[in-house]
């Protein structure tokens, strides 16, 4: 279980793990960290060590990325 979840959805956000965040560095190059949907479709940005859970912030994916369980 997490203690975070998407701002806008409630989804459950996950701490990408290091192949979901290659996955994601495919489409946004500079990428600290981030907190993924379990759909794969929208990211929340790590900078600087801090999430940036503001939807003004999220990254929509897409193609969506497969999220590692």
């Amino acid at each position: 279980m997490t203690d975070f979840v998407d701002p806008e959805t409630h989804a459950e956000l996950v701490l990408a793990d290091a192949d979901t965040l290659a996955r994601i560095r495919t489409q946004v190059a500079e990428l600290e960290g981030a907190y993924v949907t379990r759909d794969g479709r929208r990211a929340y940005p790590i900078r600087g060590g801090v999430p940036h859970f503001l939807v003004e912030s999220r990254i929509d994916l897409d193609p969506p990325v497969e999220v590692a369980s």
